[in-house]
């Protein structure tokens, strides 16, 4: 047993009685107890605190609610635990510095983890403050029970503050009645940085839960193995305008990231997350806003099991950006054998004014309509995407609903499976525009390999297309097809490594799918329209009037000059891979070789050459595609392409 040593406050009076003949002196203590300290643990009572906890006063037994007023400091050194016995809060109305180290953390805990504790609660808290600073703490077992609002942030709460940072903190097994298992902020924007939030649970929200949120930066997370009643197990965002940046979020039970406004969602991973739901988004679910490079992967969801997104949020005028994300091997398994309002294996598209580009969106899987995409309704535009090995019931690509003009351009659309519109399915008069886009081995195991049109007014228009099969892969339903079909070729693309088989079984994620050196699709595009500046790659798309099909612009002679045509040359083996032989029909007399990569650098150069066959050197070049140009006095004899592998 721990022997307690009181701390006392003494005031004393001397009181005289004559008794017997002589006096005695009675000691009359008045008491008062500020606080009581044991060997190895403080005692702290309901009240308010400032000061410093520190290391050599730990544990601190918390045995009533406290607050830090209003222009006082709370200092809590590194290593201290703070344990609750009871469902007591820390209202935070100055400022809290909890600045625990890597190796000695600071714990807020409690000591019945069944009732647990009202967790550290920032309410109006006043900008005039300095910071308050979390940093290397470990919140456990907090839980808002109570009446609204302290139903809401079970470890962490913020209402009306901004002021504070949670950087390397451990946020794990807390609960809230209504929203924000692990943190909850409203018109608060707190940093929250490098964070493992993990095993929370709330009816929203399970990990975090943000609304009115601007310039807030959630940033290197891990939000993990959190669970919300409804919807959210990760991240919630709603209105506002704050930055998600570079988190780990997987594992949830519920949607990875739902977002509403003008978030910008960036360089993610969402991964493993699992709902319940039928609408939604397993990985993430934005109205408005950017998503941009984020790999959302293995979510399962009844339908949207990749990314959802529309415009809703975003305001008039505004344009919700889905760019640059890897989406794979998602999972809608909600189920229909024909078409319904349900699926998008990788992604759910609603709504007008959705911008989707330079996705990858590969090996998902949908058991109803969509394997790939479901665009339902809107106008929404799609350029430069690699929609390829997806499967769907209805559509293995897309699925189209009820949409009147959406627009695609540059797409490669490749090697889908689907029962009925192995490329796409249009059902309720969906009318796509698709201009300079390959649809090349996708299948159907009912029919339409390539496109099914389920009504009479579904009738999409295409322009320098590469379409397997033209026309006649595409299946009418007893209809037939009056779209536009102009300029269109049925060709072979020739990819550089596309996968080996169409569907979800095969890899379209490792596949390379730019084009080869005498791809029938290169210059074969219609340039005279509107079109991004560069491909998925981030390479230049038209240059001197030219472009090619598909999200690839093929690496080469776009960017040479336009060259007389003059001797003919051959190059063997090519691609190079250690040396190979260039032979020309003429005798080259002091020629000279110029050699320029895909932008039009001159990047190696051989002068001297006599015959007609010499052999070509790498000259140190990395793998890629170059050109070439053979001069002999000056004047043009010959020019071409060669490939360097590595």
């Amino acid at each position: 047993m721990k022997l307690f040593k009181k701390t006392l406050t003494f005031q004393t009076t001397f009181i005289s009685m004559p008794m017997f003949n002589f006096k005695k002196y009675f000691l009359v203590l008045i008491l008062q107890i500020s606080l009581y300290t044991c060997t190895g643990q403080t005692i702290v009572p309901g009240g308010t605190v400032s000061g410093t906890w520190t290391l050599a006063g730990s544990p601190y037994q918390v045995q009533g609610s406290i607050m830090i007023p209003n222009d006082s400091l709370l200092i809590v050194e590194p290593g201290v635990t703070v344990n609750f016995n009871g469902i007591y809060k820390l209202l935070v109305l100055g400022r809290l510095n909890a600045i625990g180290t890597i190796t000695d953390t600071i714990v807020f805990t409690t000591s019945d983890t069944a009732i647990g504790w009202r967790g550290i609660r920032f309410d109006n808290t006043t900008s005039n403050n300095d910071s308050s600073i979390l940093q290397y703490c470990k919140l456990t077992y907090g839980k808002a029970f109570s009446g609204a609002p302290d139903n809401n942030g079970g470890a962490l709460y913020y209402n009306n503050f901004s002021k504070s940072r949670i950087q390397n903190c451990r946020i794990s097994f807390n609960v809230a009645n209504a929203s924000g298992g692990g943190i909850y902020c409203n018109n608060s924007s707190p940093l929250i940085l490098n964070c493992t939030i993990t095993n929370n649970h709330a009816v929203y929200g399970g990990g975090i839960y943000c609304i009115n949120s601007n310039n807030q930066l959630i940033q290197g997370n891990i939000v993990s193995y959190n669970s919300a009643n409804f919807g959210v197990g990760g991240v919630f965002m709603s209105s506002g305008s704050s930055l998600i940046y570079n988190n780990e979020i997987s594992y949830n039970f519920g949607r990875g990231i739902q977002s509403s406004g003008n978030h910008t969602i960036n360089g993610n991973n969402v991964s493993y997350n699992i709902t319940y739901l039928n609408s939604g988004g397993g990985g993430i679910s934005c109205s408005g806003g950017t998503t941009i490079n984020n790999t959302v992967s293995y979510n399962l969801s009844g339908e949207a099991s990749g990314i959802s997104c529309s415009n809703s949020g975003g305001g008039i005028g505004s344009i919700a950006l889905v760019s640059g994300n890897i989406i794979h091997n998602n999972i809608a398994t909600y189920t229909a054998s024909g078409p319904s309002s349900s699926g998008g294996g990788g992604m759910y598209c609603y709504g007008n004014n959705v911008v989707v580009e330079k996705n990858i969106i590969v090996n998902n899987q949908s058991g109803a309509c969509g394997g790939g995409v479901f665009v339902n309704q809107g106008s929404s535009t799609f350029s430069n995407n690699v929609i390829a090995n997806n499967t769907g019931t209805i559509g293995g690509a897309f699925f189209f609903l009820s949409c009147p003009t959406p627009i695609f351009i540059n797409n490669t659309i490749a090697n889908n499976l689907g029962s009925k519109g192995g490329a796409f399915y249009c059902y309720g008069s969906s009318n796509p525009t698709f201009t300079n886009c390959i649809f090349w081995g996708n299948e159907a195991t009912i029919s339409g390999d390539q496109v099914f049109l389920d009504d009479e007014s579904s009738d999409p228009d295409f322009y320098n297309c590469d379409v397997e099969g033209g026309t006649a892969g595409f299946e009418t339903n007893g209809g037939f097809y009056l779209g536009t079909y102009i300029d269109n070729i049925n060709a072979n693309p020739l990819f550089a490594g596309p996968s080996s088989g169409a569907g979800n079984t095969f890899n379209g994620l490792i596949a390379d799918w730019s084009l080869t050196l005498n791809s029938p699709c290169i210059d074969s595009g219609d340039s005279t329209g509107t079109y991004p500046a560069t491909d998925i790659a981030g390479n230049p798309r038209i240059i001197n009037n030219r472009i090619d099909m598909g999200a690839y612009e093929f690496q080469g002679g776009n960017w040479l000059p336009e060259f007389v045509s003059g001797a003919h040359v051959t190059i063997y083996p090519n691609p190079v891979t250690s040396e190979s032989v260039l032979e020309c029909e003429i005798n080259l007399k002091n020629a000279t070789m110029l050699v320029f990569d895909g932008d039009g650098r001159l990047v190696a150069s051989r002068s001297g050459i006599n015959g007609t066959r010499f052999a070509i050197e790498k000259l140190q070049l990395q793998k890629g595609t170059y050109f070439y140009q053979l001069l002999q006095s000056g004047y043009h004899v010959s020019s071409g392409k060669f490939m360097v592998l590595k």
